[in-house]
């Protein structure tokens, strides 16, 4: 009997917990305005936690859970708490607190890989200080930015592809410290500008027309239509083109012909940063069109 008894009530707590988890259902578009349930991106599942109400968010297509927030009330008018969101395989990607409707605090952003991308601190949605960070494929660091707007620095760190400082420059409004590591050798020079210059190459564009054979994938037998394909590459500080990689797989020779149209571009002007000419990373899109 007594065991009947310990075993009724703890069914009974299962039910009572699972009767309490939720308290209201939401049909939402990607904007969180409501709307009916057949024209719904999210659906929302909220309850009361801690003096809170939160909104557990999963995507309306595949069920997934994806986001979390909190909100002063029922009426989803005022975000005040924690919020988090996940990427599909579930890894956390943002997380920070909002008071009164405004990012608070430290907010952190990851890529879907866990590995940290951006971290700011924010003063009722004001942005106090913010940090950049890249990684290389074998997941070690690249480089690290970090400004902070009240002191008005900046500083901005490279990093070898084992993970050793390569060069840093520190800024103090428009004047900097750039330190470099050459042949063992600590060197220091003044520089004036934070300024970023972004590789170009004068006459790409005519060169892409005039070389590209155009009708590559008819001689492939692809089907009419309409294909962009995208050629990612990168320029070294000669201004020489250099690892160049597909990012699409349509297939019938047509990335293959971009990335050789590429590779014999023109000579480019590099890329440079508070006036060191450095590494640049292009993504070009060509588009082929076929129609009977």
């Amino acid at each position: 009997m007594h065991k009947l008894l310990l075993l009724f009530l703890f069914i009974f707590l299962i039910h009572f917990s699972y009767s309490q988890t939720y308290k209201d259902i939401y049909y939402l578009n990607s904007n969180l305005v409501s709307v009916n349930e057949e024209d719904a991106d999210i659906i929302g599942k909220g309850m009361i936690e801690n003096n809170e109400y939160r909104l557990d968010c999963f995507h309306a297509s595949n069920g997934n859970y994806f986001m979390v927030m909190h909100f002063a009330d029922s009426s989803l008018s005022q975000l005040s708490g924690v919020f988090k969101s996940y990427y599909e395989n579930g890894i956390l990607e943002n997380d920070g607190l909002y008071k009164y409707n405004h990012e608070d605090g430290l907010w952190l952003k990851r890529d879907s890989s866990n590995m940290l991308v951006d971290s700011i601190t924010y003063r009722m949605g004001v942005k106090i200080n913010y940090a950049n960070f890249t990684w290389s494929k074998n997941k070690k660091i690249s480089t690290v930015s970090a400004t902070d707007s009240l002191k008005n620095t900046y500083s901005f760190i490279q990093y070898d592809s084992t993970g050793v400082e390569t060069w840093k420059v520190n800024f103090i409004a428009d004047t900097g410290i750039l330190v470099s590591h050459e042949n063992g050798k600590i060197i220091e020079s003044i520089v004036y500008s934070r300024k970023l210059e972004e590789a170009t190459c004068p006459g790409f564009k005519e060169h892409l027309e005039k070389n590209l054979i155009s009708d590559i994938g008819l001689k492939n037998k692809v089907p009419m239509g309409v294909y962009t394909v995208i050629i990612k590459f990168k320029i070294d500080t000669s201004g020489n083109v250099f690892d160049i990689l597909p990012e699409t797989n349509i297939g019938f020779g047509m990335e293959k012909e971009g990335a050789r149209v590429i590779k014999n571009s023109p000579k480019w002007i590099p890329a440079s940063f508070f006036g060191r000419p450095v590494v640049a990373l292009k993504r070009q899109p060509i588009t082929f069109f076929y129609s009977d």
